[in-house]
């Protein structure tokens, strides 16, 4: 896809909470061209915001809806603009108290009730494009409010029927594969392209005097962002790390990046890629399992920082 995407933001509350906040918010990027034609295909819409209450356990609902335009500016690597964006006419009402937006979850007696987790607690979901093509763009989201009844967080699946048949849609509408649903939204990622259209510009060295980069035809613009990838230092050393704007291009061959400060120890000098922002097709969605949100380690999962940075960002 383009680097243009509508972005749906679901705003959640959960008033029976007793945590510090009491509601939550999720955005998904759908791969409509701008507004006017995603608010065509508003069925479409209504059922994947459908699909997402359907989750809900009993206690928190849908209050807002908002769809944002985004573009990519002409400047190569610009961060896209949000051109306007529309509060969407939620496609449910709102449960009567001590009922869920999904009938399933209705009329259960103690202790095989449907009340929604009232924690932290949330289900990883890993998005990833086309497994057969080039690069493979992914990324990990979460949804929250699912029954408690459902989970365990020392176990990584949906453990209770009723929750995982409604899990089991919404997550097809993730991956684009439900046919009334998915592929009309195009749920996408969004992510620095890292297609063969868009190769890292390698550097050949790091110059420590002048806090320069040496990049042969890098083809870089003063103010231009741009990603470095793949920089190495010893233990305790820093380097470039993530997006910079280039600072004045010195020549052709070398460049100086704003407000980094100057590498040191260098083991592997690694490049420099332009930062264009690219959307791309979800075409996979696969179930990770149960967390805490202030935890950010899903079960079974090594992800996560460090608790001590090896490296750190010059």
């Amino acid at each position: 896809m383009g680097a243009t995407a509508v972005i749906l933001q679901l705003k959640f509350n959960f008033p029976g909470q007793l945590v510090r906040s009491n509601g939550w918010s999720e955005s998904y990027a759908l791969g409509y061209a701008d507004l006017p034609t995603a608010l065509a295909g508003s069925a479409n819409l209504d059922a994947f915001i459908r699909d997402r209450c359907y989750c809900l356990g009993i206690g928190p609902y849908l209050y807002s809806a908002i769809l944002s335009g985004y573009v990519q500016p002409l400047l190569p690597g610009a961060v896209p603009v949000r051109r306007s964006s529309l509060s969407y006419p939620l496609p449910l009402p709102i449960p009567a108290s001590g009922q869920a937006y999904n009938k399933a979850f209705n009329g259960g007696t103690f202790p095989l009730t449907y009340e929604a987790d009232y924690s932290t607690t949330v289900f990883y979901i890993r998005l990833q494009t086309s497994l057969s093509g080039t690069p493979v763009y992914s990324r990990n989201c979460w949804i929250a409010g699912l029954p408690d009844i459902a989970d365990a967080t020392n176990v990584g699946t949906i453990n209770e029927s009723q929750t995982l048949t409604a899990f089991q849609k919404f997550i097809g509408d993730l991956g684009n594969q439900v046919t009334s649903n998915g592929g009309k939204n195009s749920v996408s990622i969004r992510s620095i392209d890292r297609s063969g259209a868009n190769t890292v510009k390698l550097c050949t060295a790091w110059n420590l005097g002048a806090n320069t980069y040496t990049v042969p035809a890098h083809g870089f613009a003063a103010n231009q962002p741009i990603m470095a990838e793949g920089m190495k230092t010893e233990v305790g050393g820093q380097c470039p790390r993530g997006r910079y704007l280039v600072n004045g291009f010195i020549d052709a061959n070398t460049i100086a990046l704003q407000d980094s400060e100057t590498p040191t120890a260098p083991t592997k000098f690694g490049g420099f890629r332009a930062a264009i922002t690219v959307f791309n097709s979800v075409s996979v969605a696969s179930p990770i399992g149960f967390t805490k949100r202030d935890k950010g380690r899903p079960f079974g999962q090594s992800v996560g920082r460090r608790k001590t940075a090896l490296i750190r960002r010059a």
